[in-house]
């Protein structure tokens, strides 16, 4: 549904893992994905 940049950049600016993740899930559904959803956030210092 999303490159694993446009990934990046949708959520690089939120700090909560938990809210980048809801940002990223209701990504994918705005893109009308066909597959099941899941999504992992690991932060990289």
């Amino acid at each position: 549904v999303m490159t694993n940049q446009e990934a990046v950049d949708a959520i690089r600016n939120i700090k909560d893992a938990q809210t980048a993740a809801k940002r990223l899930t209701e990504e994918a559904v705005s893109r009308k994905s066909k597959d099941d959803i899941s999504c992992i956030v690991v932060r990289f210092h």
